[in-house]
């Protein structure tokens, strides 16, 4: 199972998801192609109901905890209640920050 398969897995177990979207970002990072260590992930969930951003996020990064120990370097996050996504004027344009210096 790679990054992006076990990524998918542990947040539909740990979370009750409406829309999950995760992106390997990693061939956009200057000496990262291949090694899936960068990645953007949309979640739509209401058990992000009554969380801000920050906890929502932290929430996320626990969740995801041990991949960090196995090669996982960064994650975009876009995290969003059932709610929130049905408001959304463009979902395509969750996209990552340019990285500094490409790393």
């Amino acid at each position: 199972m790679n990054r992006k398969e076990r990524l998918q897995y542990i947040l539909d177990k740990e979370l009750i998801l409406h829309h999950l979207r995760i992106r390997d970002e990693s061939s956009n990072h200057r000496g990262r192609e291949g090694q899936e260590s960068h990645f953007n992930i949309v979640i739509v969930s209401d058990t992000f109901v009554n969380m801000s951003r920050v906890a929502r996020q932290r929430k996320v990064n626990t969740i995801v905890a041990d991949e960090f120990g196995k090669g996982l370097h960064a994650l975009t996050l876009k995290l969003l209640t059932c709610e929130e996504w049905n408001k959304a004027e463009n979902r395509d344009d969750f996209i990552s920050p340019i990285c500094v210096h490409g790393h």
